[in-house]
């Protein structure tokens, strides 16, 4: 349940007490188990890892002292956290990472309502509303709206003027031209994805069936560091639940990794298919993606209306249509 979820998410935070950040186990098993889910198909776009409980120092110290204590603590979490994150190999194969994709924050939400010892800046409580903000710009909603009503006008004013028969064909038939040329842009970059993950999944189905029975072995029924008297439990365990084996947690002793011989089977293609992936669909706009052709795709109406003033109330509108359709698809 939880999978299919994760790979709807645009941004995913992680939350930690402040004294626990790096060795929270459980976190960090989760991150690297959605990987898969959050990179490839999925629509993440950016991790936040959370430290709460910033104010809770356990000594007694004066205004000052506590304030510099806090603060210093959490630039050394920051920092520790960062440096666990930057070691993830399965997220930078998976993802392009840059400064905006990971951040660290250290919340203390009672300081934050109290303000007796930290300033709210400290708390940075406003820099994670300011964050969250961003995600869901409410302005940009009223701006499309208003954009459209006034296309809707346009139209509406624009057949009440009189007719220009010759404007109207000249105009159309560059508008044509600008459509089929972004068309033709689009579509042969999309055969070169085609044919460049044709590519990498067949080679990695081939890879996968030469060698399903050493995968199968060495990664999930006897995995380095197991013992494979029990392998029987495995088998039926993957046989129940279709793949998955899910060793039971015993108390004092050393948790076993969940295993999926579905996802284990599927590594070759991933693996071949990760660089493909991340040039044409990055996390973070590249240049040569699809996303980018997508949104720099224009039928250049600007130009038209400076150069047929005449019929600068169809552009309008047709221009409003324009970037209606294009934020359906973006």
């Amino acid at each position: 349940m939880w999978k299919s979820v994760v790979g709807r998410c645009t941004t995913v935070w992680i939350v930690s007490e402040i004294n626990r950040p790096v060795s929270e186990k459980e976190a960090w098993e989760i991150l690297d188990r959605s990987v898969s889910y959050l990179g490839h198909g999925g629509q993440c776009r950016s991790i936040s890892f959370i430290c709460t409980k910033t104010d809770n120092i356990g000594v007694d110290y004066d205004m000052k002292k506590e304030r510099d204590s806090i603060l210093s603590r959490n630039m050394v979490a920051k920092k520790k956290v960062e440096e666990k994150f930057n070691k993830q190999t399965k997220i930078k194969e998976q993802f392009n990472i840059d400064k905006d994709f990971f951040q660290v924050f250290t919340v203390s939400s009672k300081e934050y309502r109290k303000n007796i010892v930290l300033q709210p800046e400290d708390t940075e409580i406003p820099k994670l509303q300011e964050f969250l903000r961003n995600l869901n710009d409410r302005s940009t909603k009223t701006s499309d709206y208003v954009s459209g009503a006034y296309g809707i006008l346009s139209l509406i004013q624009g057949a009440k003027s009189s007719d220009m028969t010759d404007s109207k064909k000249e105009v159309c038939q560059v508008l044509e031209n600008n459509l089929k040329e972004g068309l033709g842009t689009i579509g042969q970059t999309m055969d070169e994805a085609y044919e460049a993950f044709e590519r990498c999944l067949s080679e990695g189905v081939r890879q996968s069936v030469e060698t399903c029975e050493k995968i199968a072995k060495d990664k999930v029924i006897e995995p380095k560091g197991t013992n494979g008297r029990w392998y029987h439990k495995v088998l039926k365990s993957l046989c129940k639940n279709n793949g998955d084996y899910k060793p039971i947690r015993k108390k004092g002793k050393k948790s076993q990794r969940e295993r999926n011989l579905n996802d284990s089977l599927a590594s070759c293609m991933r693996d071949l298919s990760n660089e493909t992936f991340k040039k044409y669909f990055p996390n973070q706009g590249k240049g040569s993606s699809i996303n980018d052709l997508i949104d720099n795709f224009t039928l250049d109406t600007n130009s038209l209306v400076e150069e047929h003033p005449e019929v600068s109330l169809h552009l309008t509108f047709l221009k409003t249509e324009h970037d209606k359709e294009w934020q359906e698809v973006a």
